[in-house]
């Protein structure tokens, strides 16, 4: 069923709702601890196996907090030091990371890799600065985990000589302020357990909240300003000073939990849209250019500014280094990356340990738009398209661009948004489908400026209509896709996605559909080159990589494609070889997939696309064994991606292993496998 919703709120209603559901059904949470000190009592609180437990300690007989699964704490020495300045000359090597939202393995992961901390979590990095560009709360699961490392990593990095300095961000002002939409379910469980209110575990009167009320929100290094949004043109004009913004937050923001918007007034500019903590604009090549990002550093008499806030595929250097956006989606928990600076040398670390120079003009190192999706985005990311719908789908025979606006809202957060243009694709999906495929084709000045590579088009195939089964045969076709990686490593890659397609009246219709990779973003990455032109014979595949497509085809009960019709075979030439080595794709006329519109071609001996029919006429027998061979020692993977597919029914998962079994039972059959070698 279609639904028609206004953007974003039906999400954040949702979202929300499930997340309280988890605080109350799970009972098994690690969490804590919190601490207070009370006319010098230690009053501890943390959360053992979904069980609140409390201890107060008068004495400094215990010098540890050692529990299962919970930070290891030295409670003998709570203190801290609170920073007088604001400025650090004079430093050799710094290293900065940003938005680490609960991913606390990851971010230890990537701190060990480039050599901050040791193998067991210690300073290692001397003299050098670490600067944490805030967004250490909300989202992931191990906020309190990072938020004790931090403060017991300070201690040693003074010993050593270094610094590390733990900035504001907007997720921390939001939870001191109260709120606490974008907590996870782990810490609504705490709350309502211990029940003391979220923001209250971190109130003024806790260990954890007197030192996150002791930070400031912008430092400078060298030559270098960090700030976790960015300094916009509209604060500098009204205040240039850094000290005096740190002061007016520390005195009147934080303590303030009801700002009045007033445009006149320097707390309110600090503290909404365009303050320092919410700030976007450095990645927006319609609002920002090289002349204001001169005109911001001019006023502050620096060179660079290091921000995070706004997420990115990785660590993007914009306007020849003037600024430098480092929050490389570690909210996601799978890739991340740290800003290093040594020698006077920006680099990208990298979390296998990796450094590579930081290039402003630098695409052959960026992600596409297609990669991060694939890459780095969760299972919650949604593609919202802006686009007249209407005229879309009249006019989808002609397959003519008409433009559209792209939002990608990633955790329930707008992420990106592009001006672009889209356009009906494909054969007979766009005869037969309601909503047939579609190309998007972005700008690549504007995927460039959000720090991307120039690879500008993006497929995305649609349910072909509302109906309940669409939504199942589309969630199969795109299993077709993962198990043909399994055969082939040079297959497309395909990623499940909830599509949005959004009227002019801001009505939308919410479709399951899958990205696809296309063949420029393929042959990037396999580095090598797509032959689109001249005719093609299976005589000139590579032998073996042409065998196993074949064989895959057949195992899925599909004819629908042809190497020498160039029909749903891509052919690839990679670097040093002489042969072409060929790509399927659209797999929905594939019998395991059970399209409704799907028949065989009138060219094939069979009656119906659950019917197998094998294409190659020129098998030998050893090939026969060889294939035999292969996909026997593939089977066990087989079966282990379709169990694991969460997105399909028990019964659609049976109905898939019943021709996979089906399929094995030819090729484990003497008599049945010889059928497959020609006819004498």
């Amino acid at each position: 069923m279609v639904l028609k919703l206004k953007i974003f709120s039906f999400i954040f209603i949702v979202f929300t709702f499930i997340g309280d559901c988890e605080g109350q059904n799970r009972r098994k949470y690690f969490d804590g601890p919190y601490i207070k000190i009370v006319d010098g009592q230690k009053d501890l609180m943390w959360v053992y196996k979904g069980r609140v437990k409390k201890k107060r300690i008068t004495s400094d007989t215990i010098k540890y907090f050692e529990v299962e699964n919970l930070p290891r704490v030295d409670i003998s020495d709570l203190s801290f030091e609170v920073d007088s300045g604001y400025q650090y000359n004079g430093v050799k090597r710094f290293a900065a990371i940003s938005d680490i939202h609960g991913q606390h393995d990851l971010f230890i992961e990537i701190l060990k890799a480039q050599g901050i901390v040791d193998s067991i979590e210690n300073w290692n990095y001397g003299s050098g600065h670490l600067v944490v560009l805030g967004d250490v709360f909300d989202r992931g699961d191990k906020v309190t985990e990072s938020l004790w490392f931090l403060f017991q990593l300070e201690k040693q990095a003074k010993l050593a000589g270094g610094k590390v300095h733990l900035l504001i961000g907007n997720h921390e002002l939001m939870v001191l302020h109260g709120d606490v939409g974008y907590i996870h379910p782990k810490y609504r469980y705490t709350a309502g357990a211990s029940r003391i209110q979220y923001p209250d575990l971190f109130d003024e009167n806790t260990v954890l909240g007197s030192w996150l009320r002791s930070k400031k929100i912008a430092i400078t290094i060298n030559d270098f300003v960090f700030v976790h949004g960015g300094f916009s043109k509209k604060v500098i004009e009204k205040e240039n000073s850094i000290d005096k913004i740190n002061t007016t937050f520390k005195t009147q923001i934080l303590p303030n939990k009801h700002i009045v918007k007033d445009t006149n007034d320097l707390i309110s500019n600090l503290y909404f849209e365009n303050g320092p903590l919410w700030f976007r604009g450095y990645a927006n090549p319609k609002a920002f250019d090289t002349k204001q990002a001169e005109y911001i550093l001019n006023a502050l008499n620096k060179e660079s500014i290091v921000v995070g806030h706004t997420s990115m595929p990785q660590i993007i250097s914009l306007y020849g280094n003037r600024i430098l956006l480092v929050d490389s989606s570690l909210k996601f928990g799978k890739t991340g990356e740290i800003l290093l600076y040594e020698e006077d040398e920006l680099f990208r670390g990298l979390k296998n340990g990796d450094r590579l120079v930081l290039n402003s003009d630098d695409d052959e190192s960026r992600k596409s738009i297609f990669d991060y999706l694939y890459e780095v985005s969760d299972s919650q990311t949604i593609i919202y398209l802006n686009t007249d719908v209407n005229n879309l789908k009249a006019t989808k025979l002609e397959k003519a661009y008409q433009d559209a606006t792209v939002s990608i809202i990633d955790d329930r957060e707008l992420s990106y948004s592009f001006d672009a243009r889209v356009k009906v694709r494909g054969n007979m999906r766009k005869k037969l489908c309601t909503n047939p495929p579609l190309k998007i084709d972005f700008s690549k000045s504007e995927l460039l400026s959000h720090g991307f590579s120039n690879n500008d088009k993006l497929k995305l195939v649609l349910q072909c209509s509302t109906l309940k089964s669409q939504v199942a045969s589309l969630k199969k076709e795109h299993l077709v896709y993962e198990l043909y990686r399994q055969i082939d490593t040079l297959g497309l890659r395909s990623k499940l996605i909830q599509v949005n397609l959004v009227s002019d009246k801001e009505d939308q219709d919410i479709y399951q559909g899958f990205i696809l990779e296309d063949e420029a973003n393929l042959a990037r990455r396999l580095g090598g080159q797509v032959v689109e032109k001249g005719i093609v014979r299976p005589q000139a595949m590579q032998r073996e990589a042409y065998l196993k497509m074949a064989f895959f085809q057949y195992m899925i009960c599909n004819t629908d494609f042809s190497v020498a019709g160039r029909h749903n075979i891509e052919t690839i030439l990679l670097d040093g070889e002489i042969r072409l080595f060929p790509i399927a794709y659209d797999f929905d006329y594939a019998g395991i997939v059970g399209q409704e519109y799907a028949v065989p071609a009138d060219v094939f001996p069979i009656k119906d696309v659950k019917d197998r029919h094998f294409v190659v006429d020129d098998l030998t027998e050893d090939e026969l064994k060889l294939m035999i061979e292969f996909y026997k020692s593939k089977k066990e993977g087989f079966l282990s991606i379709i169990n694991d597919a969460e997105y399909l029914s028990t019964k659609n998962k049976k109905d898939f292993i019943k021709v996979i079994d089906q399929f094995y039972d030819i090729i484990t059959s003497r008599k049945k496998s010889k059928r497959l070698l020609p006819k004498k």
